[in-house]
C-alpha cells in the first residue's frame, strides 16, 4: 500500500495550485495573447506566477499532443555582452 490520495485533479497541469479561480482567468488572458507582465497585472498575481502558470499550460497543451503553431508568431534577438570576467590574458582591448 503506498498510502496516498488521489482525485480528479492528479496528475494533471492544476492539480497543485491554489488559486484553481485565478488560473482560468489567466488562461482567458494567454489566449488573448497579452504579456506576461499584463496577465499578472489582470489576474492579480506575482510574474514568477505568472512564468510557472504559462509554462504549466504549454506543457499541458504537449502531453496531450498540440505540438503544432498556428497564426502569427513574433520572435526578437536577444545579444549578450560576451564575458572576459576572470580571463588574466586579454587580447585585443584593455580591462575596464
Amino acid at each position: 500500500m503506498c498510502h496516498r490520495t488521489f482525485n480528479d485533479l492528479t496528475g494533471t497541469s492544476i492539480s497543485r495550485l491554489h488559486k484553481k479561480d485565478s488560473f482560468i482567468e489567466y488562461f482567458k488572458c494567454l489566449s488573448k495573447g497579452l504579456s506576461l507582465r499584463q496577465s499578472a497585472k489582470e489576474v492579480g498575481i506575482s510574474l514568477q506566477t505568472s512564468f510557472d502558470w504559462r509554462h504549466k499550460i504549454l506543457k499541458a497543451f504537449k502531453d496531450v499532443g498540440c505540438a503544432k503553431l498556428e497564426g502569427i508568431i513574433e520572435g526578437d534577438e536577444t545579444f549578450f555582452l560576451y564575458s572576459e570576467k576572470g580571463n588574466k590574458q586579454l587580447e585585443g582591448r584593455k580591462p575596464r
